[in-house]
Parts: structure tokens; sequence; C-alpha cells
């Protein structure tokens, strides 16, 4: 239902033969580095990309009372159901097509990178969420003009995320931006209870910062840092965020979440991926160690304490 995209950064060498667990992380940021993920899973469609870099979907928008509008998210120009992966089609004829790197799927909409480092989008446009600056919906794949290639050029988009109502994207030199609904802190801009956001914006709070990896739940968003350390913004409901209940119920602006950075550096590792659910959260250490926080309810965080490694 929720979408997650990671990259890898290099991890400081000790002077000694690297674990199979570094080795595990060198093979991953190796095989990815720099791109999301080459499939990716909605609610009631599914998203792949193919070796020549076509976007293919299929599913539907799931309930037989849904808007008939959501259904757009398959990108195909109609609303008609798809039960095979399906070549999804562009706003309009393009010379050369885009050829797309990576992709991700949200309840809501779809998202695509080409390789020029822009982002392309289809589906619901409720509350700004496929960033084209407005509301309408897209039923075929649209370019978002905010990241149109003479912005990316120079830092060109390598990972998208995608939320129940906002989408995040990560630019080649650390740079985040976020899009969607944003009463809920998932966007990051420090604007409690904020109006929507219709454009991918910039979230300052994580300017200074390198970021290289990122995470979207259903209301809250997760970044990593390339120091290790792990930022979380929106909704801290059952925990989500990691960052305790002393802050409000929502966050919106990143905050570093200490208790799983004292836990790593006890445990010498350091983050090197991150993922997020619908109210829980999980990191991976260079080492192989998993930590989790947030809602246990159905036992998705694989014991019962707060923040220990599986």
């Amino acid at each position: 239902m929720h979408d997650t995209a990671l990259t890898w950064a290099p991890y400081p060498r000790p002077h000694k033969q690297p674990s199979i667990f570094e080795l595990f992380c060198d093979g991953l940021r190796g095989r990815f580095a720099g791109t999301a993920s080459c499939l990716s899973a909605g609610s009631f469609h599914s998203v792949f990309l193919d070796t020549s870099g076509t976007v293919l979907t299929c599913g539907s928008a799931g309930t037989d009372d849904a808007d008939e509008d959501e259904s757009a998210m398959l990108g195909h120009g109609d609303l008609r159901e798809m039960v095979r992966p399906t070549a999804v089609k562009q706003d309009r004829v393009m010379e050369p097509a885009p050829r797309f790197v990576a992709v991700a799927a949200s309840p809501m909409c779809t998202l695509a990178i080409a390789e020029t480092g822009e982002v392309y989008s289809c589906g619901s446009g409720a509350s700004g969420t496929l960033g084209h600056g407005g509301v309408a919906d897209k039923r075929t794949l649209s370019r978002i003009s905010i990241l149109k290639h003479s912005l990316v050029v120079a830092d060109p988009i390598v990972a998208v995320a995608c939320g129940l109502q906002h989408c995040l994207a990560l630019s080649q030199h650390g740079v985040v931006r976020s899009w969607g609904r944003g009463d809920t802190g998932a966007l990051g801009h420090g604007e409690q209870g904020g109006p929507p956001k219709r454009s991918p914006t910039v979230i300052e709070g994580l300017r200074a910062t390198r970021v290289t990896a990122i995470a979207a739940g259903e209301h809250h968003s997760l970044a990593l840092a390339a120091n290790g350390v792990v930022f979380a913004w929106g909704v801290a409901y059952m925990g989500a965020l990691g960052v305790g209940d002393s802050r409000g119920p929502n966050l919106h602006s990143p905050y570093p979440v200490d208790e799983l950075l004292e836990q790593a550096h006890h445990d010498r590792a350091r983050i090197c991926a991150i993922a997020a659910g619908g109210v829980h959260s999980l990191a991976l250490s260079h080492r192989g160690t998993i930590y989790s926080w947030g809602s246990n309810r159905s036992g998705q965080l694989g014991h019962s304490d707060f923040i220990r490694p599986l």
C-alpha cells in the first residue's frame, strides 16, 4: 500500500576485512545505487518497469463504490481494469519517448522517474497528490512541470516514494521535496495544519542534510542522512515516528530518531536503509540488524519491544 525508495551511500570502512553484511550492503548499493524500485504496489494496482524502460500497470481502483477516477492511476487513458501488465500512455506524443528508470505506487497515484531525472505522475489529483499544481486527475503519465529537465539536469531526481496522499522525491545531491496533503505534517514544511502543496516543494528542514534514502508511510515520512541519522515527521500515532509522544500527535518538521541512533551506535552499526508502513517503520544497518518501531497490533514489528533488533 505504501512505498519506499532507497539509495545507499558509502559507509566508513573499518581497517579490517569487511564482514559479510558489509559486502551485502555493497552488493545492494551496486545493484540499486541512484534508483528506486523496478516494481511497486498500490492498494489494488501494481506497477512494473521492464528492461527497455517502459512502465506497465495492472489492477483497478479496487472497490465497486470507489470514485471511478481513482482508476486513472493505471495510466492507460481510460478507466478500464487491467488484468495483465499493460504499457501506460503519456499525456502527449513525445519524441523520443522517455526511458523510465524507477517507479512508485500509492492507493491514489503512480509515479515514474525518467532517465533524465524528470518525474511523471498519473492518478487522483486530490490534495495535489500528483504534483502538477492543481487537483485535476491525470489518466496518462504526465510530466511534473516544476521538475522539468532544465531544473533537474544539474541535480536529477533519483528516488520517489508515495504515502496515502503525499509524495516525496530525492535528488542526486540529497535534496528532498514533498507535495500533497499537508495537514498531517507528512510534508515536513513546518506548517501546523498547513494547506496542501500542489507542486514539489523543498523541505527546508533537511536542506543542510545530505539525504540518501526516503520512505513514505500512510501519513508519515522518513529520510536517511549520509551519516546514518534517520529523520521522521508526520503523524506520530502508535509511535510510528520513533520520537516519543512529548512533541505532540503530529510533527510538521523532520526530527532525528535519537533512540534509533543511540541503539545503532551501541551496536557499532550504521543505518543503510529505511522503510515505512501504515503506522510502523523499519531500518536496516550495515551489519544486517533490523530495527522496528510503531504499531505492533498485527505483529508487524517482529517483536514486542520498542526499537529492538530482530
